[in-house]
């Protein structure tokens, strides 16, 4: 399946001025916003965040889009977590786009606190030309629920985008949202299962420049940089016998990061009521010294 990639301004800017390629896009985007219109300022300050981040980024399937755009989501608006301040969304092309007749190419995601919490939705939607357009949504995150929040956006019309569309796109963006904060693995590197196995024979051999030289390929054909390996604590587990079976009891030998998630926490009186709270990404039994496994990053262009 081929896949749209998120074109931000500073990449359009570029392919009318190779010049401007000897920018760094942060300092571009810093002076953009000095003299830019209140209008085009949340699109600027989201690219910019998400240049700054390494402009991270998750595919959403057709059919993932689909059962997203019908997920209701009645939860506090205060347990939505984004996997970073700014992320991209990528939707497939033509003939397996789910906005079709005037495809989607990508969403950016986008949170910004000011006087209110405040998501902004940045989609590219293809026009019959070829050309595209960039349409900016915000969303009051302040409403007690996900839904309410919802509900004041669907009252705001967005020129140039329906409001099925529209409501589908804020229910994509936050559910994505969702699985970016608990299953990290869901970013990883955007290579073909061929290279996957090059690279895990090269590895096994330790031929670390053949491993180099398949990213590089890799790299120079998507036109960025992919994801690259990087090591994260695993846990290790010794059961220790204490004379008799029922004396056994586990001891960790490393310490290790448990992930981030979502959980329904009991609360009131004996324990009757629940309420939904985001556990933070934490470090267990961190006076022990770490282990290691294989993860993956998203690295800068």
């Amino acid at each position: 399946m081929d896949w749209y990639w998120h074109t931000d301004i500073f990449s359009s800017v570029c392919e009318r001025d190779k010049r401007l390629r000897r920018v760094d896009p942060l300092d571009f985007y810093a002076a953009q916003l000095k003299r830019c219109t209140a209008e085009s300022r949340p699109i600027l300050r989201a690219e910019q965040d998400w240049r700054g981040f390494g402009q991270p980024y998750f595919k959403v399937w057709p059919s993932m889009a689909l059962a997203f755009s019908n997920t209701e989501i009645d939860i506090p608006s205060a347990a939505l977590r984004l996997p970073y301040p700014a992320f991209a969304i990528l939707f497939p092309r033509r003939g397996d786009n789910p906005f079709e007749p005037r495809p989607v190419r990508s969403l950016l995601v986008h949170e910004r606190e000011e006087q209110a919490r405040i998501l902004s939705l940045i989609a590219v939607v293809e026009q019959d030309d070829g050309e595209q357009d960039v349409l900016c949504m915000t969303t009051d995150m302040t409403a007690d629920t996900i839904e309410e929040c919802f509900s004041w956006m669907r009252s705001k019309k967005t020129s140039g985008i329906g409001a099925k569309t529209r409501e589908a796109l804020q229910r994509i963006a936050v559910c994505t949202a969702f699985f970016g904060i608990d299953q990290h693995e869901l970013v990883a590197p955007d290579i073909t299962r061929r290279e996957v196995y090059a690279v895990a024979r090269a590895n096994v051999r330790g031929d670390r420049s053949r491993i180099e030289k398949i990213m590089r390929k890799a790299g120079e054909r998507l036109g960025f940089k992919i994801g690259q390996e990087i090591e994260l604590p695993l846990p290790h587990v010794n059961i220790l016998h204490r004379g008799r079976p029922e004396d056994e009891r586990p001891e960790r030998s490393y310490a290790h990061m448990r992930r981030g998630h979502m959980r329904w926490q009991a609360h009131g009186e004996r324990h009757s009521q629940r309420k939904l709270i985001f556990i933070a990404p934490t470090m267990v039994r961190h006076d022990l010294p770490l282990s290691s496994s294989q993860g993956y990053k998203i690295t800068d262009q």
